[in-house]
C-alpha cells in the first residue's frame, strides 16, 4: 500500500488532521518540468528538478520529465511523482509529500518496516552523507525517504541510471526546492477561549504547534496540530469539578489499554487530585484543582519510536491552572 493510498484510507476514517494527499490548498501547475531556469514551487512534483539538473546525473533523458503514480511510470497528469526516463527503460522518479512527510516515513515503519538506513547502501561513502535532511532511510524497495521538517521526499532510484550516490546527489536540489516551497493558505483559527494560546504551548512543549480547524468549535477547549506532523493533536480543555470522576476514569481506561493492566497512569501532586501517563502513541495528564478539572491529551496513531510526552501534559495542566 503506498502512502497515499494508506492516507486516503485514514481520511475515509475521519483520523483528526488527515486530509487527501496532494490537497494542500494551493493550485497545482499543470506543467511538466522542463530545463528551463525558472522552477515553478507549485504542488507539481516535476518543479522539484529540472531537466538538465537530472540529465547532469541520469544521462540523457528520452523524454521531458513527466507525471506519473509512484507504482508505475504511465504518464498521468495529476499523479504525485515526477518520472525522469533515460534509455533502456530506465526510470527514476521523485514522489513529495507536501504536508504529512513525517507520517510517510512512520507509516513505512508501520506497514513495510525500514530495513536499513542510507549509510549501509552500496556505493554510498561518508562524505555524501551530510545532507540538507533531518532524516534519512531507505525503504524496503530500496527508495530514499528524505525528511525535511514537514515535508519528504521519496526517491526511487533502484530501475534507474544511477546508484544510491547519483540519487543522493539529486536529492540535494530537489529536497532544497521541496523545503523553500511556501505554505499554503490555511484557515484563520481564533484562539479566543482557549486554554492556552498556541505560542505558549509551543514553549511548554518544545514543539511547534498550531490551532487546527474544526468544522465544529470545541466547547471549553481548543485542539492544535503539530506544525512537523499534522496528524499529532494536542487538547486542552477546562471542564467543571462534577465531570473529574468521569474524565479520570477514561484516562484510566487509556492508561491500561497503552500501558498494560498491571501499569496504568501515574499519580501527580497537583491540586485535589491528578493523574498522568504517557507512550509514544498518546499521552495525558488531567487534574482537578479550584472546582474544575484541567485536561491535556497528546494523540499520535502512526508514531513509532517516539517517546511518551507525559511531563509535557503534566507541564500544560500546570499552566492552564496558573
Amino acid at each position: 500500500m503506498t502512502i497515499r493510498r494508506w492516507l486516503l484510507f485514514l481520511a475515509a476514517l475521519g483520523l483528526p488532521g488527515v486530509e487527501a494527499c496532494g490537497s494542500g490548498g494551493e493550485p497545482e501547475s499543470t506543467g511538466s518540468g522542463t530545463g528551463g531556469a525558472q522552477v515553478s514551487l507549485s504542488r507539481d512534483p516535476c518543479s522539484l528538478l529540472t531537466r538538465a539538473e537530472a540529465e547532469a546525473v541520469l544521462g540523457s533523458l528520452t523524454a521531458e520529465p513527466y507525471r506519473t503514480r509512484q507504482d508505475t511510470t504511465v504518464a498521468d497528469p495529476a499523479g504525485p511523482s515526477c518520472a525522469y526516463a533515460t534509455d533502456g527503460g530506465r526510470v527514476l522518479l521523485l514522489t513529495p509529500e507536501w504536508t504529512y512527510g513525517k507520517m510517510t516515513l512512520n507509516a513505512e515503519r508501520m506497514i513495510g518496516g525500514l530495513v536499513r538506513q542510507v549509510a549501509d547502501l552500496p556505493g554510498v561513502v561518508a562524505d555524501t552523507l551530510e545532507g540538507l535532511w533531518d532524516e534519512a532511510v531507505v525503504g524496503m524497495k530500496g527508495e530514499l525517504l528524505l525528511l525535511k521538517g514537514a515535508r519528504s521526499l521519496t526517491i526511487s532510484y533502484v530501475n534507474s541510471s544511477t546508484d544510491a550516490a547519483g540519487a543522493i546527489r539529486l536529492s540535494e536540489t530537489a529536497l532544497a526546492r521541496l523545503a523553500a516551497a511556501p505554505e499554503p493558505a490555511r484557515p484563520q483559527v481564533s484562539s479566543d477561549g482557549c486554554p492556552l494560546p498556541p505560542e505558549r504551548v509551543t514553549e511548554i512543549m518544545a514543539l511547534a504547534v498550531r490551532l487546527a480547524p474544526r468544522p465544529v468549535k470545541l466547547i471549553d477547549a481548543c485542539s492544535y496540530e503539530l506544525v512537523e506532523d499534522p496528524t499529532v493533536e494536542v487538547e486542552l480543555s477546562i471542564k467543571p469539578a462534577e465531570i473529574a470522576e468521569m474524565l479520570f476514569e477514561g484516562l484510566h481506561t487509556r492508561a491500561r489499554g497503552k500501558l498494560g493492566a498491571s501499569t496504568g497512569a501515574d499519580s501527580i501532586a497537583m491540586g485535589e487530585a491528578g493523574w498522568a501517563y504517557g507512550v509514544g502513541s498518546g499521552s495525558e495528564a488531567a487534574v482537578l484543582a479550584g472546582g474544575k478539572v484541567y485536561h491535556a491529551s497528546m494523540v499520535c496513531a502512526l508514531c513509532t519510536g517516539t517517546p511518551g510526552q507525559k511531563d509535557a501534559m503534566v507541564r500544560l495542566v500546570a499552566a492552564m491552572i496558573d
